[in-house]
């Protein structure tokens, strides 16, 4: 699962909810924080792995679908260019992957779809084991 970070107690620290972490556990799953990295890492980092979760957190940089910043937005470039890469790479390999949180207006998962040419609308396939609502 990814995280984002932030300076607690004037030191830089990775942190994610532990509301994620639990409830991975609770379905039997082990649960792996990931930090914003360089995006050429994000093969690496799936290696291994059965499944990738994007948690919400900050919003994704308005300047990566052609809009404005507003003045309230609280954007992570590093993380933002660090889950494009991890979600682009788990979708070529075709990992299960969610984005479980909100992060902005649009989301990494968005960008990922723009990058590979479609319209940012449709950001992951069908979840197995999942029934869908009508």
């Amino acid at each position: 699962m990814t995280a984002t970070t932030e300076l607690i107690r004037g030191v830089p620290r990775v942190r994610v909810n532990v509301a994620y972490t639990a409830a991975l556990e609770r379905v039997g799953l082990v649960p792996l924080v990931i930090p914003p990295l360089s995006a050429a890492l994000a093969s690496v980092i799936l290696d291994g792995l059965a499944g990738l979760v994007v948690t919400g957190g900050e919003d994704v940089a308005p300047a990566r679908y052609g809009e404005p910043a507003h003045p309230t937005v609280e954007v992570h470039e590093g993380r933002d260019e660090s889950e494009i890469a991890l979600i682009i790479d788990a979708r070529r390999r075709r990992l299960v992957w969610t984005a479980a949180g909100i992060r902005g207006r649009g989301d990494a998962a968005r960008e990922s779809e723009r990058r590979r040419g479609g319209d940012g609308n449709q950001t992951r396939g069908p979840i197995p084991g999942r029934k869908t609502r009508r």
